[in-house]
Formats: C-alpha cells, structure tokens, sequence
C-alpha cells in the first residue's frame, strides 16, 4: 500500500474494552494520533461504535465490518492475557492484508517462561 500525501486514512484502534485504563488509554491515544497527523489518520475506536443491539454476534459483525473498511489497524495486546476478540480481529485485519501494528507494553513473564527468558 503506498501512502499517498493528501489523502485521509483510517485506521482501526481495536483493544480490550474491561476497564477505564484500557479504556482512556486508547481514547488517549487514538486522540494524539489525530492530533499530531493533523488529521490524516482518523482512529476507528470499538467501544465509540454505536451499537443497535446487544447481541455478541451483532457487536462482532459491526466491529469485523469496520476492520474490513479501514486503511490500517492498531490492536492494543497489553495486559496478563490477551483479549479474545482483539485477537480475532487482528487475525482477520492479516488474512485481509491490511497493514497492522501491535502495541504491547506489558512484558510480564507468564508461565510458558522460565525466569532466563
């Protein structure tokens, strides 16, 4: 894909959705990447997504569809475990060949690890 100058991109900002950090932290940041792209990269936010119903497999359909429209995805894998829909919506936005970032701060060993790594 290359990225043309003048036009506008939208990228979709999926993470786990079960507390305010997770929460504020990506509404934090999909905000800074506007700002600071004025403008050029718009972030696609699940949980700012109005939802019609509350039907799972309504929500997932909405959400699956957003990923299939956008130019690039960013999926927030941060925490102990990863969030099941965040990871299937990562391996959807791959089988689509749509360009994908995985933002990850939490190192924390788990148990497949021994302590040298």
């Amino acid at each position: 894909m290359s990225l043309d100058v003048n036009t506008e991109y939208t990228i979709y900002f999926a993470g786990a959705l079960f507390d305010h950090k997770e929460l504020i932290g990506n509404a934090i940041l999909a905000s800074y990447i506007n700002e600071i792209s004025d403008g050029k990269y718009r972030c696609i936010l699940p949980q700012d997504l109005e939802q019609s119903t509350n039907r799972a497999v309504d929500i997932r359909n909405q959400d699956l569809s957003y990923v299939l429209a956008c130019d690039l995805a960013i999926f927030n894998f941060d925490g102990a475990e990863l969030d099941s829909g965040t990871v299937v919506e990562f391996l959807y936005a791959k089988t689509l060949d749509i360009p994908s970032v995985i933002i990850r701060s939490d190192f924390r060993g788990s148990g497949d690890q021994s302590r040298e790594g």
